[in-house]
């Protein structure tokens, strides 16, 4: 496990992912389909640090 990935904005555990090999998270716009998830759209746009908020 990673722990310093943490969870991210959809509240997926990205420490837990076995296909991490180089993503930082959402957080970090490192992750290779940042730009396509909609979760990180819609809180970015709410002002939200996730759609858990």
């Amino acid at each position: 496990m990673k722990r310093e990935l943490g969870t991210e904005r959809c509240r997926l555990a990205c420490c837990l992912c076995s296909e991490n090999v180089k993503c930082n998270g959402c957080y970090s716009d490192n992750c290779p389909d940042y730009a396509q998830c909609e979760n990180r759209k819609c809180s970015i746009e709410k002002g939200f640090l996730g759609c858990y908020a």
